[in-house]
């Protein structure tokens, strides 16, 4: 079973990881609704939470929270890994036929690091098709799209959720998703009308095999120091 998981995560790109805690769930939105409050903009479409203490506190709780997601990881990556960063946000809808301009990467793309980075995403919402979901694609798919449909962020097949099907992260508030994001092409949801998606995204690097990159870079010095050890 645990060579499965592995195996699955590995080939796929990615492998949904049961729910963490609604409570926390619950203290993070209650957050994101005092940070809007406090700053709304109607000509904003994302609020990104600072990572203040009490942030970072409740994140961690959250993740620590997920008995299966902990289990995942320690199969996968053998208890090496590191959070050098969080993004606890809201987006809300925008008209992307006539604002074109990407504005919470809502565009097709890889995250541009080394395959030793991947992400863990918990919804603090209940998600459907109607809130703006995460879009992407597995390890196979992506390799496929690429070559013929896909140059750019700014530049591929407009017609790719149709000519290929995307995987969509719904489901109930709390549920979990770890995603090898440099290598599954995603992009965020743009919510319908009067809605919105809140979530919290952890940045993870594997550190089993060698990274020059991260260890040289104020990755390692920044974020990742405040967390502190993460009890998988």
């Amino acid at each position: 079973n645990d060579f499965k998981k592995k195996n699955d995560f590995f080939s796929s790109g990615y492998l949904m990881s049961g729910k963490s805690s609604l409570k926390y769930c619950q203290e993070l939105k209650s957050h994101i609704e005092e940070f809007i409050e406090k700053n709304f903009n109607k000509k904003k479409y994302n609020y990104t939470l600072p990572n203040n203490k009490k942030i970072i506190e409740i994140s961690k709780k959250l993740f620590e929270s997920n008995e299966s997601l902990k289990s995942n990881l320690k199969k996968i990556f053998n208890n090496k890994i590191i959070i050098s960063d969080i993004s606890v946000y809201r987006n809300y809808y925008f008209d992307d036929k006539n604002l074109l301009n990407e504005q919470y990467s809502n565009f097709y793309h890889c995250d541009h690091y080394l395959k030793t980075m991947f992400k863990v995403f918990i919804i603090l919402d209940d998600v459907d098709e109607n809130t703006g979901p995460l879009y992407f694609f597995d390890k196979k798919t992506t390799k496929k799209i690429i070559p013929k449909f896909y140059k750019s962020r700014n530049n591929y097949n407009s017609k790719l959720n149709q000519i290929f099907k995307a995987i969509k992260f719904t489901g109930k508030i709390g549920e979990t998703l770890i995603c090898s994001t440099t290598e599954c092409l995603h992009k965020a949801g743009i919510p319908k009308k009067n809605k919105t998606r809140d979530i919290v995204v952890y940045n993870l690097f594997n550190y089993e095999k060698d990274d020059p990159w991260y260890f040289q870079s104020d990755l390692s010095h920044s974020l990742s120091k405040k967390i502190g050890k993460i009890n998988i």
